[in-house]
């Protein structure tokens, strides 16, 4: 199934930006310094993917990444004391340069915060769009996912709750995501997202288990995964690196390279 043929693009004129949101604890900021590294492979190939498509150029220097703070202190104001820990200690003037989207724990909790955060990453895309896609690592993950959901048509009425104003993306990327599991958050899983979503699994990672990336996973339906060895963090390999600008390529309409190996042939229903 082409994936593409009903959905409206996003793609207008001479621009397309990509969206990025960091895990708890980051920010904008830190989260563009470990994920620099992306930027020029994935402009180059979204670059090529639609100027092949829409027979007109879409230089590099027009894909932008956004980089927002998350909407609420990663530290609780008051008493300083820590709601969830994603990341590697910091030194005590980095403290007020780590935020987060939300608080509570996805297992079960309703989330307090993220109705406000989607609310927020969904004016983002209105104010600075077009946008092609959105990359998000652990929390910004899961909302990232949630953002792709709310986007397409269908869910829009089902979640009339929020303003969308912006076409549905053409790819997702979540790295260490995850699925809320509060029975208020069902209607942004059900029925599965349509959004094509790649989904980066750590098989050393304390923090999200592949149990819980793949209970997000089994939302979507056009979904590849990768695994990787490692932690909590954005895989920096050659072939990690070679799977992102596969998806990326593919999801855009362009051209596959032969020379870069796919996880699977056609997108995995699960």
């Amino acid at each position: 199934m082409d994936h593409h043929d009903t959905k409206e693009s996003p793609f207008i004129g001479s621009r397309a930006n990509v969206l990025m949101l960091h895990g708890h604890g980051q920010s904008g900021r830190t989260f563009q310094i470990k994920t620099r590294f992306l930027l020029k492979p994935l402009r180059e190939a979204i670059s090529g993917a639609l100027s092949g498509v829409n027979d007109q150029l879409l230089p590099p220097g027009n894909i932008e990444f956004f980089y927002p703070d998350g909407t609420l202190p990663a530290q609780i104001p008051e008493t300083h004391e820590h709601i969830i820990s994603e990341s590697e200690p910091k030194e005590d003037d980095e403290i007020l340069d780590q935020w987060t989207w939300a608080y509570g724990d996805h297992r079960g909790e309703k989330i307090i915060g993220f109705e406000e955060s989607i609310q927020y990453v969904l004016d983002l895309l209105h104010k600075h769009g077009p946008f092609i896609g959105i990359i998000g690592f652990s929390t910004g993950a899961a909302l990232a996912a949630i953002t792709a959901s709310l986007l397409e048509q269908d869910r829009r009425v089902r979640n009339s709750c929020f303003e969308v104003r912006h076409p549905p993306l053409h790819f997702a990327v979540c790295y260490s995501g995850f699925k809320l599991s509060h029975k208020k958050y069902r209607s942004l899983y059900y029925p599965k997202i349509e959004t094509p979503i790649l989904h980066y699994i750590g098989t050393l990672d304390s923090w999200i288990s592949e149990s819980q990336t793949l209970k997000l996973a089994k939302r979507c339906r056009y979904v590849k995964i990768a695994y990787f060895m490692g932690t909590h963090f954005v895989p920096r390999s050659r072939g990690m690196l070679e799977i992102l600008v596969h998806f990326v390529t593919e999801s855009c309409g362009g051209r596959e390279d032969e020379s870069i190996e796919s996880l699977e042939s056609d997108w995995v229903d699960i």
